[in-house]
């Protein structure tokens, strides 16, 4: 278990929110992390507390871009990523403070080139509105992962809920688009 994931977080007028979500991730048992945060062009205080979050904590690298959507804030993380495993988070997104150990652990007993977590959606008081957990399972070719994406059994079409070796980048064209990006990435990466 030797390796560092790099941690992705677009983050566009997330000010009452980006705080508490770093902090949560420094709170993980597995520190061999970097944290890059790309600033999507936010008009409130979100830069600022950017650069604040970088100054507090060595492992977090801070990039700021005119306002492109999280897909190109995404793909702007993944080119300077160091990490071999790339995670995604969004900006209100906590992770327990075990997720990165679990998930670092399954990738080193299985070898997968993606691993996937269920997850639970809170309101603004941290009150569970609904648990999404997910079964485990192997699939051991890319035509059953690419079936269950499709069809949406036991798999979602999110970017975050999920960690992925590095070396799944090198060829995945980004969209220009502010929605359902996760989606068409998705899709490339199965």
């Amino acid at each position: 278990m030797n390796h560092l994931v790099s941690i992705i977080m677009p983050a566009f007028n997330a000010e009452s929110r980006i705080e508490e979500s770093v902090h949560s991730l420094q709170r993980q048992i597995y520190q061999s992390f970097e944290l890059i945060i790309v600033d999507d062009g936010s008009t409130d205080k979100t830069g600022l507390l950017c650069d604040l979050l970088s100054d507090e904590y060595g492992n977090v690298k801070v990039l700021h871009q005119d306002n492109a959507g999280p897909g190109k804030a995404r793909e702007k993380g993944v080119q300077i990523a160091e990490g071999d495993i790339i995670a995604f988070v969004d900006s209100d997104d906590y992770l327990s403070e075990e997720t990165l150990q679990i998930l670092v652990s399954k990738i080193d007993e299985t070898d997968a080139d993606i691993i996937q977590f269920g997850y639970k959606m809170v309101d603004n008081n941290g009150s569970v509105i609904s648990d999404n957990p997910l079964q485990e399972c192997i699939y051991e070719s890319r035509r059953d992962a690419y079936h269950y994406f499709i069809t949406q059994k036991n798999c979602t079409n999110f970017l975050w809920n999920k960690v992925y070796k590095h070396t799944l980048f090198h060829s995945i064209e980004w969209p220009g688009i502010f929605y359902s990006e996760d989606y068409v990435v998705l899709a490339q990466l199965y």
